[in-house]
């Protein structure tokens, strides 16, 4: 839904969360999952996000933070994530992820994410705008500054810094 307020999540640590099943499933775990509204997280400290799905068909995946159809601007600001290590070698792995296009814009401003690990034929990125399953291009705007953005993600998928599909324009600046 669409609030007017914001929705506040500030100077957490966010860590040793672990997900299991043992089917052949579509299945997430994340830091943050934020559905709707107006956010502003800020200063958080996300690691250690375990999934230990099994996946040869599906695609299992971890999140640090996963901004899901905003509907007013939002910020994810100063947070640490590091996730990946600890993913099996069947899981995609995302620093934020953007998956449902949003009305409102996100600007991504000072973070430092780290996505490292290996996979067989998954995906990763520290900053991706588009669903993880199948990458369909989202509208949202996005402005992503001077962030530290550290893939050491190993695997025959795609492993970026950036993955921003679409047609739809985004800023990015001054980024490491």
């Amino acid at each position: 839904g669409v609030y007017g307020d914001t929705i506040k999540i500030r100077n957490n640590s966010i860590y040793n969360l672990y997900g299991q099943n043992s089917a052949d499933v579509n299945s997430s775990v994340g830091g943050n999952f934020i559905n709707g509204g107006k956010v502003d997280i800020s200063k958080n400290k996300i690691y250690n996000i375990y999934n230990a799905a099994y996946a040869s068909t599906n695609s299992p995946y971890v999140y640090g933070v996963n901004i899901y159809g905003l509907g007013l601007p939002s910020s994810s600001d100063n947070n640490f994530i590091s996730i990946g290590d600890t993913a099996t070698s069947n899981q995609s792995a995302f620093g934020i992820l953007n998956s449902l296009t949003a009305t409102g814009s996100l600007s991504l401003y000072n973070n430092t994410i780290l996505v490292s690990g290996s996979s067989i034929n998954k995906n990763s990125a520290t900053i991706q705008r588009g669903d993880p399953l199948v990458f369909t291009s989202l509208s949202t705007a996005m402005t992503i500054k001077n962030n530290l953005l550290i893939n050491r993600r190993t695997s025959s998928g795609i492993n970026v810094a950036l993955f921003m599909p679409g047609t739809v324009a985004f800023t990015s600046d001054n980024n490491t």
